[in-house]
């Protein structure tokens, strides 16, 4: 299950005055006929692999999305002008394993030698603001509120980057957290890299102010991360994919769970998924843990058979992951809802409980960024019924998600493209929502809980630990 951290029908036809800011001498320009070619190639493509084309959005839609964008090609697009047209299509599709990113060329060439918005920020769902401030000028504060930027409305801006992403069906949790996380990325994606940024912001005391600061590589903004901020763990370290801490006091682990990939867990942080979850819940085990905190937070998925064993350890009755697999029928033409043809998949069938698999009382703190694998983990626990979830909606659909993903490079503009070969069915039993597993106790994280570091989603399920015990 691949995610972003490898590497609409809305008025979509018409670029809006949210475009590239600047053109750059780096900037290829493209003709109406080569953008077309490159729209007709990925239709093609989409057509012969993507399982989820029709899922929202009908095949009369689709095809109307299609047809517009080749009617309305704008002349001559630039490298970014061509990205922002292109990506509109991800409206139409709303499937979350549906990637779009430039050109290889094109990022590692801006990653060396371009500056980028040296800020991290957050969105909270009306307005940016300033989460970490990595730029060489220090006057603006953590937590300002940005107004605009480079004459746009920061509202807008991040609307108009919302509008292109990746999400399952309505989901809106997860590609606000993927902007979050990668503002500054999608920002250089849609409107380029211009040499400084005009700001307004509004600081904490009401103020207005209009400063300009100057774009910066990203090498810079890493040393400066590190210097401002040393307690923000951005990298990778040894043991920490999953970390299970105990306080035997309050009888109550908290395992997190921060990626499924296989590859990652064992090369970046040397820990092997069986080996390690089979020892943690043998910990568990033996130190008659009553409460477990399941974090899994900011997990975007990876092998769904991690799954699998995990919930082998948490259920105490015979479970199944998922109901279905299903591909496209190549040999099939005609109608769309005929279009799939069931067939087998990674993690097929019923499977048993461990003897000794945990029967005390489970939490589980998701957010936007529990996707793909995660999400399908959080359905399976919802639908058995096993836990109380805490946080916000998963990112990714309870119902289905589809990954497996082949990848598609354009031929001229060379936007390289993932997309889903196989369709993961979830759960049929209900319609399809086009959302994620719903906590039963919403709680979000404010500004202040972010600049503050409080973590306010883990102490609430403490909380409930705390009265549990009290009882």
């Amino acid at each position: 299950m691949n995610t972003i951290k490898r590497l609409f029908i809305i008025g979509i036809f018409l670029i809006p005055a949210i475009r590239t800011l600047t053109l750059f001498a780096q900037d290829r320009q493209f003709s109406a006929l080569q953008i077309k070619e490159d729209i007709v190639f990925l239709r093609n493509n989409l057509e012969r692999w993507h399982p989820g084309l029709y899922q929202y959005s009908t095949r009369d839609e689709v095809n109307a999305c299609f047809d517009r964008l080749i009617l309305t090609v704008p002349a001559p697009p630039t490298e970014w002008g061509a990205y922002s047209f292109i990506t509109a299509i991800g409206a139409v599709i709303r499937d979350g394993h549906t990637l779009f990113y430039p050109s290889e060329t094109v990022i590692d060439n801006h990653n060396l030698n371009s500056g980028f918005f040296p800020f991290k920020t957050w969105w909270n769902g009306k307005s940016l603001f300033v989460e970490m401030n990595y730029a060489v000028e220090p006057e603006i504060p953590d937590g300002a509120e940005i107004i605009s930027i480079n004459g746009q409305s920061a509202g807008d801006i991040f609307q108009f980057c919302l509008n292109h992403m990746m999400r399952d069906g309505y989901n809106q949790s997860y590609p606000t957290w993927v902007l979050n996380n990668w503002f500054r990325e999608y920002y250089s994606y849609f409107f380029g890299h211009p040499g400084s940024f005009n700001l307004v912001i509004r600081d904490k005391a009401g103020n207005l102010l209009s400063k300009t600061v100057e774009a910066i590589p990203k090498s810079k903004i890493a040393a400066n991360r590190k210097q401002k901020y040393p307690w923000f763990n951005a990298d990778i370290k040894e043991k920490d994919g999953i970390v299970l801490t105990l306080d035997e006091v309050q009888k109550t682990a908290v395992l997190t769970i921060r990626d499924f990939h296989a590859d990652i867990l064992k090369k970046e942080y040397k820990q092997p998924f069986k080996k390690t979850i089979n020892d943690c819940f043998e910990r568990i085990r033996t130190s008659d843990t009553k409460h477990l905190i399941l974090d899994i937070r900011d997990n975007q998925g990876g092998e769904t058979r991690y799954a699998k064993l995990l919930l082998s350890h948490l259920f105490d009755t015979s479970f199944q992951l998922l109901e279905a697999y299903y591909k496209v029928d190549k040999s099939f033409k005609g109608d769309s809802a005929r279009r799939l043809k069931k067939c087998h998949g990674p993690t097929d069938g019923t499977y048993k409980p461990r003897p000794n698999s945990f029967k005390g009382k489970l939490y589980i703190l998701v957010n936007g960024g529990s996707f793909s694998n995660s999400g399908i983990l959080s359905a399976a626990l919802r639908r058995y019924k096993r836990g109380v979830f805490i946080g916000e909606e998963t990112g990714g659909n309870k119902h289905s998600i589809c990954g497996s993903v082949k990848y598609c490079i354009l031929p001229h503009t060379n936007i390289r493209v993932e997309i889903p070969t196989l369709q993961y069915v979830i759960s049929d039993k209900q319609p399809n929502s086009g959302h994620g597993t719903i906590p039963d106790y919403i709680v979000l994280p404010g500004l202040d809980n972010l600049l503050g570091q409080n973590d306010v989603v883990k102490q609430f399920a403490l909380e409930l630990i705390r009265s549990d015990n009290s009882r």
